[in-house]
């Protein structure tokens, strides 16, 4: 029977096959964000053409990401949980209703949200940076066809397929862990189950030390892991600081609760 690093081993390798479509969502936006760049370099409005680059845009993109790992996610967990597969298309679609709006309208929402408008936001703030360097290299605003010509150079670069790639796996893995706490938190109300948490690392030497200290801490299911000196309701937790947050490959495992 494999044990629980094994299973922590294949959750992560199940997450990374939604890497793919959420990848292929980011470079959607993204190619929207050059065409509108480009528009604004060739207007010459506004000023900065980086003032077209939009929040609002950005975090419906990562709320897609959300609403694609949620959809897999969700039942898994609860089948896991529940020990049965249900693929009744009625219980399917009140599933999809249900973390479409967890992402986007109800309880949770307003912290998911929040959340997300908060990448947009750093997403942003990385882009302008790298665009400005582009644009000052290319020469002055009135040169516009040297000024575009470099936009659309930047937009065929490893830059792109590199910028996109970290953002997709980022929201994906953090999606992952949210919903999977989501999940069993539902499981366990709808049923009168109780069950604990597990903090499960990946057991190389790419684990943070405070990662490493925190692999098998057992927790009630609404109670926070202390992992190095943060309390993190899961791996990559929104609310979690960056340093023990970013890039992190630990999983959770929910057991029984012990008597």
């Amino acid at each position: 029977m494999p044990d629980r690093r094994d299973r922590a081993a294949a959750g992560l390798r199940r997450a990374l096959t939604l890497h793919r479509p959420a990848v292929r969502i980011v470079r959607r936006q993204m190619r929207r964000d050059a065409a509108r760049l480009i528009d604004a370099v060739q207007r010459q409005d506004p000023p900065d053409p980086t003032d077209v680059l939009s929040v609002d845009e950005w975090a419906f993109t990562l709320a897609d990401i959300w609403i694609l790992v949620g959809e897999v996610v969700w039942q898994a967990k609860v089948d896991e949980l529940t020990g049965r597969a249900d693929e009744d298309a009625k219980q399917i679609q009140q599933l999809t209703a249900l973390v479409q709006q967890i992402v986007r309208e109800g309880r949770p929402a307003s912290q998911i949200a929040r959340f997300l408008e908060e990448q947009a936001d750093g997403i942003i703030v990385r882009s302008r940076r790298r665009i400005h360097t582009v644009l000052r290299e290319a020469g002055p605003p009135s040169q516009i066809r040297e000024v575009t010509r470099a936009l659309r150079r930047l937009y065929q670069t490893e830059w792109v397929t590199t910028r996109a790639n970290r953002i997709a796996l980022d929201q994906v893995l953090k999606a992952v862990s949210v919903f999977e706490q989501a999940a069993a938190e539902q499981v366990s109300a709808s049923t009168g189950r109780r069950y604990q948490k597990v903090w499960v690392s990946q057991g190389d030497d790419r684990v943070r030390p405070s990662h490493a200290d925190a692999d098998g801490q057992r927790v009630a299911l609404g109670e926070p892991f202390k992992v190095g000196m943060s309390l993190l309701r899961y791996p990559r937790d929104p609310a979690g600081p960056a340093s023990e947050t970013v890039g992190c490959r630990c999983w959770v495992e929910h057991v029984a609760a012990e008597r």
